[in-house]
């Protein structure tokens, strides 16, 4: 569930990780210029803090942005 690549020695998440189910700690932050509820999170064995949308919230208002992984996943 936490599949990762190395970007510049730093562990980052996969795309298929926008999912709600792959996050941990979420907190609303309030709303992205998008006008979508923007939240900081931390993904599942991963200390390190985001900040972004989810897959679910996208889905309602652009769902040909969101695709489902082969693991289910958003």
């Amino acid at each position: 569930m936490t599949d990762k690549h190395e970007r510049n020695g730093s562990p980052e998440p996969t795309v298929t990780q926008s999912d709600v189910r792959a996050k941990q700690d979420i907190e609303p932050l309030g709303d992205a210029a998008s006008a979508l509820p923007l939240y900081s999170f931390k993904y599942l064995d991963d200390e390190t803090e985001y900040v972004g949308v989810m897959a679910q919230d996208v889905l309602k208002v652009r769902p040909d942005a969101v695709v489902t992984g082969e693991d289910g996943f958003y």
